[in-house]
């Protein structure tokens, strides 16, 4: 089982300042990460993760949302839907143990989490499968993010979705999201693609050059 700074978990569950305990929440995921993720191995196992804490990990069919955490006879279980991408479960199952790890899981299921307990569960998600250290060192063998296939290959070092990878680029100030986005659009199911239609090379080129300029590489 793994210990978390006492001080830290105690910011990210005061929900009187959101901004500090986004920050605090975002730490916590850094810390379990890198001690599960390196240069080498970038990519963190979170099934691991889950067993080392006594968590059980399945899958069921099309759920209400993307998965839940909850208590049984036996202990804690996490279940994942099966309709979700496995990048999109990989995160899911980030998220849920976000809340075990900050927020515990009541276990009579009654306590409903708030909008913000979610949104600092996703900050500790993505900390978690983009530890900063591991993250920057590979952020520097791939300087032009600014196109969409080298943005693909990076998050798929990391095994997540390239929303989740420019979420976390957002998340550490590396990057302005908002010109690589006018490149993409969100798909039925959350998913970044490239926008349908073709581009014609001079308009493709000019959308390029806009997110080399926020990715601060021109």
């Amino acid at each position: 089982m793994i210990r978390l700074p006492p001080a830290t978990r105690k910011a990210a569950t005061d929900l009187t300042n959101d901004k500090r305990g986004r920050r605090a929440a975002s730490r916590l995921g850094d810390t379990v990460g890198s001690r599960l993720s390196g240069d080498s191995h970038p990519r963190v196992d979170v099934h691991s993760l889950a067993a080392s804490e006594d968590i059980e990990v399945m899958q069921a069919g099309v759920l209400p949302e993307s998965g839940r955490a909850e208590w049984t006879g036996s202990g804690l279980r996490i279940v994942l839907s099966k309709s979700e991408g496995w990048r999109r479960q990989r995160f899911t199952l980030a998220h849920e143990l976000g809340h075990h790890f900050i927020f515990g899981i009541a276990r009579d299921g009654a306590r409903t989490s708030s909008e913000e307990e979610e949104t600092r569960c996703d900050k500790f998600a993505a900390a978690l499968l983009m530890p900063e250290e591991t993250f920057r060192t590979s952020l520097r063998r791939h300087r032009n993010l600014s196109r969409l296939s080298a943005l693909r290959e990076f998050a798929e070092e990391f095994d997540v979705s390239l929303q989740a990878a420019m979420f976390r680029l957002d998340d550490l100030s590396v990057v302005n999201t908002d010109s690589i986005l006018l490149m993409c659009e969100v798909d039925s199911l959350g998913a970044y693609r490239v926008r349908a239609g073709a581009y014609d090379r001079s308009a493709y080129a000019r959308l390029e050059k806009l997110a080399a300029k926020s990715l601060g590489i021109e």
